[in-house]
């Protein structure tokens, strides 16, 4: 394989210094990096090759080793030398085949290890023997070659580039497309045509000044909106496009179509914004504001739902192709529907402007914040996985948590946030923000600030949508069932009242629990008419227990406070009972105490109401919804009943027997009736009595019965009960 390789001359300064530059780095870097990996290769495919294997073959390899190691000295006699002219091509391919055959021999020598072909040193020296004879000035010859080679690909690539540009030019220039760039730090870097368009000096194509200038001849009308979009674009990296005015001396005004869009690194930040420009036909004022609503929510200024969606498509395909990480959290306010009935649509418009601006101040590079409607929020943090996603939900949630005065009035916020992430909970825009709108009503339902999604969330969502559909058809075919649970007097243990609980038995999935269905209904909306149905059914039974000879008897109902915000509901209510000819009072209508502290001033007007038609009002457990005395005072109500938590307490928790006292006093203090619930043993009943309680229910006196045996059990008793768990 050795060939003759012709050389003459004295070589310049620089190409002495580029040899020895290269022959250092061909020795240190590419020599010296090869031989361990040789070795490990060697141990790690072949483990069961003889020691003696490995020592024939390490010094074969040190052999090699030291060879390519004396190109650097090599390199510095080539110094004293010079290719000749017309040799030079003929010699660096000699040099070419020379190092591609070194090549071969040591792939070989590897392939054979791998196959553990090599079994013993003999093999190995055999192999490494027939590494070819050459000079290290043969060697320095092959090391140029390649880097002639690696020089050309170079300058190809660069030509091949130069080509694209310019053509890319070219279809600008035809298309009359204009293109700028502007850095975060406010430098702008415009084509040509872009300058032309805008109206810019046609001078350095890299300006300072950049926002400025871009705005410069934009016309006062246009000026605020392109400024909002752009600045919200270097923050944010979103997409918009706008239609504006310029005004160009010696021209007049132009009318121009920008579109435009950040770049961002692998952490989210933006890098640049970089914009296209084109002429357009002139449209009217009224065109352009809907081209603006199209991308942006005008009350408060963030991308709408269908801005968002488009900057939601964009960053999976982004984290697609990389293999990325992002998520997406929806943010719901508590409550808000309140302020809007209480405090006006202008206050509530007021509130979602200042929720957006206090989210987007705490908001980070990356993460972008978007309106989807009402009083729901929407954001995409780029780069955020479940965990980051869990920390900006916090922080969402501490920015929305301070209180807000608005026209001298202090209004407490606070919202529930879902979160999701791609890939884990979707692939797609809509699964995506369905995932998060699921994790963020799982938050709401159980009082949370944020919850990030979890597969099952969606097989509640599943069976409650399923419910809800069952309910509604239960509601409409009257099958929801009634029960009623004796309210007794605790000396005589006669028969005072009954509280009415509904009960639903599907014919499918058999027993729904209360809690459930009853909260399902709150939610969906559906409350109003199974309310209106248990209103009628307990009405009319109590008729036919009093026309068949029964005892004066007080239901106790228990209703929403989503119910008063129905104007017909007092009206409703009011001619079932003349119907049924129940005196209204013998009806009490229960109120849990948490529902009503949500926002009294609006239901003590409709509780009021409700006391001048003659009919009780109690407050349910009572104890659980941190209620004050100052606002019981307002609320027009006739009973109070305690929570049946502090009647379970009351043997192990001095606190439990100190809120039984003091719900005592409270009663006697505004001259209302008073009922403990959930009493369930006979020590309960006698100390309740001893502490001075005079009424009570629970599974003690009985468990709540179908109309049949409760009238069987308790209406046709001539006697008291005993109080032994059932009545005698």
């Amino acid at each position: 394989m050795s060939q003759r390789i012709q050389t003459c001359g004295d070589p310049n300064e620089a190409e002495r210094e580029a040899l020895y530059q290269l022959s250092e780095m061909a020795s240190m870097a590419s020599v010296e990096a090869s031989i361990p990996r040789v070795e490990e290769l060697l141990l790690a495919d072949a483990p069961d090759l003889q020691q003696a294997a490995l020592d024939s073959l390490c010094p074969a390899l040190a052999h090699y080793r030291d060879l390519l190691l004396a190109v650097a000295p090599a390199q510095r006699r080539f110094d004293q030398l010079r290719l000749l002219g017309e040799e030079c091509q003929r010699n660096k391919v000699a040099a070419g085949i020379l190092a591609q055959g070194i090549g071969r021999v040591i792939r070989d020598l590897l392939a054979l290890a791998k196959r553990g072909a090599l079994q013993c040193g003999r093999d190995i020296s055999v192999a490494v023997e027939q590494l070819p004879t050459f000079s290290a000035l043969e060697v320095g010859l092959a090391l140029q070659a390649y880097h002639e080679r690696e020089r050309q690909l170079l300058q190809a690539e660069l030509q091949r580039l130069r080509q694209h540009q310019q053509a890319g030019e070219e279809l600008r220039a035809l298309s009359g497309l204009g293109c700028w760039e502007l850095s975060p730090s406010n430098r702008l870097q415009a084509c040509t045509r872009a300058r032309e368009l805008l109206g810019l000096d046609q001078g350095a194509s890299l300006i300072d000044d950049g926002q400025n200038l871009l705005l410069s001849h934009v016309l006062p009308a246009d000026r605020v909106i392109l400024q909002t979009l752009r600045n919200h674009a270097l923050i944010s990296g979103d997409e918009y496009e706008v239609n504006y005015s310029v005004s160009v001396d010696g021209i007049g005004t132009r009318r121009l179509l920008e579109r435009a869009r950040g770049v961002t690194d692998s952490n989210g930040e933006v890098l640049k914004l970089i914009g296209i420009i084109q002429q357009v036909e002139n449209q009217s004022r009224d065109q352009v504001a809907e081209a603006q609503l199209s991308l942006f929510d005008p009350l408060t200024g963030l991308s709408n739902r269908s801005h968002f969606h488009r900057s939601l498509q964009r960053e999976i395909e982004n984290c697609a192709g990389d293999s990325e990480v992002f998520s997406v959290l929806v943010v719901d306010l508590n409550r808000f529907k309140q302020i809007n009935d209480t405090r006006g649509l202008s206050v509530g418009d007021q509130v979602l402007v200042e929720v957006g601006n206090r989210m987007k101040r705490v908001l980070r590079a990356g993460e972008h914040i978007a309106r989807l409607g009402d009083d729901e929020f929407a954001v995409i943090a780029g780069s955020a996985d479940p965990l980051a996603a869990a920390l900006i939900a916090e922080r969402l949630a501490l920015s929305l948590n301070q209180s807000l005065t608005l026209s001298g009035v202090a209004l407490n916020l606070s919202a529930s946030i879902g979160t999701s992430s791609f890939p884990f909970d979707g692939t797609d825009g809509e699964a995506l923000l369905l995932s998060a709108e699921t994790a963020m009503h799982e938050a709401k339902r159980n009082g949370l600030r944020f919850a990030a999604y979890q597969p099952e969330m969606s097989q509640r969502i599943q069976r409650r949508a399923s419910l809800e559909v069952r309910l509604e058809r239960a509601i409409r075919e009257r099958r929801i069932e009634l029960h009623f649970q004796p309210q007794v007097d605790l000396q005589s243990r006669r028969l005072i009242g009954a509280e009415v609980l509904a009960r639903w038995q599907d014919p499918d999935l058999g027993r729904i629990d209360p809690g459930e269905f009853i909260g399902l209904a709150e939610e969906s909306g559906l409350i109003h008419a199974l309310g209106k149905l248990v209103i009628e059914e307990s009405c009319q039974q109590w008729h036919q227990w009093r026309s068949s000879g029964g005892t004066d008897l007080r239901l106790a109902i228990n209703m929403s406070c989503k119910q008063l915000e129905d104007d017909g509901f007092i009206a409703f209510l009011a001619g079932v009972a003349e119907r049924c000819q129940i005196p209204p009072r013998d009806i009490d209508l229960e109120l849990t105490e948490s529902s009503v502290m949500r926002n009294p001033a609006q239901v003590v007007q409709q509780l009021a109401l409700l006391r001048e038609h003659g009919f009780g009002v109690s407050i349910d457990d009572f104890g659980t919804g941190y209620s004050s005395l100052s606002h019981l005072r307002q609320l027009p109500i006739t009973q109070i009943k305690l929570d049946r938590s502090f009647v379970s307490g009351l043997l192990q928790s001095r606190r439990d027997l100190s809120v039984v006292n003091a719900t005592l006093t409270i009663a006697n203090d505004l001259e209302v009736s008073l009922i403990a619930e959930g009493v369930e043993t006979a020590f309960q009943a006698e100390r309740l009595q001893a502490l001075g309680y005079t009424l009570a229910q629970g599974y003690f006196f009985d468990r709540p019965l179908p109309a049949s045996v409760f009238a069987e059990s308790w209406l046709s008793l001539a006697e008291p009960s005993s109080g032994s768990g059932s009545p005698p």
